[in-house]
């Protein structure tokens, strides 16, 4: 089991990309199965917050593809949540979090912020510190399960 201990914000960086892989990213069918089960389920936990604002962003889009709202009500709705999501970053911008993974299962999100990370951040200093909390983390020792 090891532990990342993050911003909340840095870690909705990176999940939020995260979220948009596609299946060719990942080496085998058991890590997709890994990610949809056991990292994606604590990443939505943490994350809850944001989930919903980009669950509205989607459903927005949504409706605007099946013509079900204008483009000016689109973007009304489109300038709303970017708000929400600027108020979430600054009430979370010194918010720590602890995502708990079993070791097989920190070592493929490891292993995706490899592919995606620098494509993920768009500020340096950001992406650092994430990669900083990464690598003290993947230098953690093996704690076994209590049973």
């Amino acid at each position: 089991m090891k532990t990342l201990k993050t911003k909340k914000t840095l870690l909705a960086i990176f999940f939020s990309n995260l979220r948009l892989l596609k299946t060719e990213q990942f080496k085998t069918d058991d890590e997709m199965d890994q990610y949809r089960n056991k990292i994606k389920p604590a990443l939505i936990k943490l994350l809850d917050d944001y989930c919903l604002l980009w669950d509205k962003a989607k459903e927005t889009s949504r409706l605007f593809s099946l013509e079900k709202i204008d483009q000016a009500e689109a973007q009304k709705m489109v300038n709303e949540n970017n708000n929400k999501f600027a108020k979430l970053d600054v009430l979370n911008e010194n918010k720590e979090v602890e995502l708990s993974l079993e070791d097989a299962d920190f070592n493929l999100l490891f292993d995706l912020f490899g592919q995606i990370g620098k494509k993920s951040f768009t500020n340096v200093d950001k992406y650092l510190d994430f990669k900083a909390d990464l690598n003290a983390t993947n230098m953690q020792p093996k704690v076994k399960k209590e049973k």
